[in-house]
């Protein structure tokens, strides 16, 4: 609607220019000598003018009619913005006083809640568990045990059917923080390594970063080459197999590995894919790798990481001319930080980023600026983009395509190979947000492009002192 607004602002200026031009012709001196000539002719090209000028059709009309359309447009623009603003505001108050209620609470309602869930799920499994038991399927030591996976399966059910429960949840992160510091007595919060009660979300998850140490970043060599890697990409389920070649240890990746795509188009343009896979353990205690446990908390908090930096001294050893396009593709972890990325001007000054595409990331907390293109495809059953708390901003550089795929399971939901590229073999078709920006990755997916070459590199932890 703004571009539409500028559209006809810019037409109705059009016509006053034009009109003041045929006013110019009409008040010519060469027009008024023919008077004395031909004084009809003379009548009857006035008479045109005059329709042209201010007939109900002509220009002061048109004129004025566009600029009103793009008074109202403009009008409405503002209107929703406004209305956007509001509402996301009214969300993320809503998440914060729901969060706290349920911290203020916990302490109190924790058991007897666990107990109402466990006892009814024990009611449910119970005839099923004797019949088990009667025919030596079963121990009664074992119906403990079989409760609590039973309530953890209905549990990993109900989030991937309604993930918006998820990420209300997360939003409402520094409101529960908040709540369970109540119950801290101030002797022991002055001990605890964060400050206080958190103000927004990237403070909550930063104080929980805190227990994790990030580090150093060491860039090697990555593994060898696989089929594909010198085959351009076409489509957005090619940038996605190029994604998923780096992970996939069968065929010969390593950990920590990332790759540098080399473009060379038929417009003399050198332009670069970076894929970036998410994240390879989950282990509480960081390790040799890059993609932990710890990288995700300090990204989603809005520190620079450690694969970041090795991101950058990575496309630093594939020599990317300075200017030349970028675009990072990432899953999962390699989303947010592609996003990440994109939204921090020192990186951009040193790499011309101009499209970001990511699988299932919650990037909803980053800004990424205008200029930089961005296509997010989620999986409305992959509980990962609701990680965030927030939904994608709604710009006119950011793009989301939504799919549903509930394969009954949270990894096979997440999955890049079973899941996202699947689901980019059928991209949306009408879509005019999608078009656009596939128009704008039209350099990067052209089947013209003459070559394509790949660097690997691997980004490893550097060993603690």
């Amino acid at each position: 609607m703004e571009s539409l607004s500028g559209l006809y602002g810019r037409a109705a200026l059009t016509l006053a220019e034009v009109a003041a031009e045929v006013a110019f012709i009409a008040a010519s001196g060469e027009l008024l000598e023919s008077a004395v000539l031909s004084p009809g002719s003379y009548a009857q090209v006035m008479r045109v003018i005059g329709e042209l000028e201010l007939g109900r059709t002509g220009l002061a009309a048109s004129g004025l009619e566009l600029g009103e359309l793009s008074l109202h447009l403009r009008q409405a623009v503002l209107a929703y913005q406004f209305v956007d603003a509001a509402m996301s505001k009214l969300t993320v108050g809503a998440q914060e006083l729901g969060g706290f209620v349920v911290g203020a609470a916990l302490p109190v309602i924790a058991i007897p809640a666990a107990g109402l869930v466990l006892g009814r799920e024990s009611a449910r499994d119970l005839p099923g568990f004797l019949e088990d038991l009667v025919h030596g399927r079963a121990s009664l030591s074992s119906f403990p045990s079989r409760v609590l996976s039973t309530t953890a399966d209905d549990a990993k059910a109900f989030v991937m059917a309604h993930p918006g429960v998820l990420q209300d949840g997360i939003g409402g992160a520094p409101g529960l923080e908040t709540g369970l510091q109540a119950w801290v007595p101030a002797t022991i919060r002055g001990l605890l390594p964060f400050p206080g009660v958190p103000r927004d979300y990237p403070q909550a998850v930063q104080n929980l970063a805190g227990f994790f140490r990030d580090g150093n970043p060491v860039v090697g060599p990555g593994g060898h080459q696989q089929p594909g890697d010198n085959t351009s990409p076409s489509s957005v389920r090619d940038l996605f197999n190029g994604v998923d070649r780096r992970q996939r240890r069968s065929l010969g990746a390593v950990s920590g590995e990332i790759g540098v795509q080399r473009l060379a188009g038929p417009d003399g343009v050198e332009r670069f894919v970076v894929q970036l896979p998410g994240t390879e353990s989950w282990a509480l205690t960081p390790g040799s790798t890059d993609r932990d446990l710890s990288t995700n908390l300090h990204t989603m908090a809005g520190d620079s990481t450690m694969y970041m930096r090795g991101i950058e001294a990575a496309m630093a050893q594939a020599d990317i001319p300075p200017g030349a396009p970028v675009m990072l593709v990432g899953h999962s972890l390699g989303g947010m930080t592609a996003a990440a990325l994109a939204a921090d001007p020192a990186f951009r000054q040193r790499f011309n980023v101009t499209q970001v595409v990511t699988a299932g990331a919650p990037i909803g907390r980053f800004e990424v600026p205008a200029g930089v293109q961005v296509l997010a495809v989620e999986n409305r059953n992959d509980v990962v983009p609701a990680l965030d708390g927030a939904d994608n901003p709604d710009r006119a550089n950011v793009t989301t395509l939504t799919f549903g795929a509930n394969k009954g399971d949270v990894g096979k939901n997440h999955s890049l190979h079973d899941a996202y590229a699947v689901a980019a073999e059928n991209p949306p078709t009408g879509d005019p947000s999608y078009a656009a920006w596939l128009e704008s990755a039209r350099g990067f997916l052209n089947p013209a492009n003459q070559t394509s070459t790949t660097g690997t590199y691997a980004i490893t932890r550097e060993p603690s002192s």
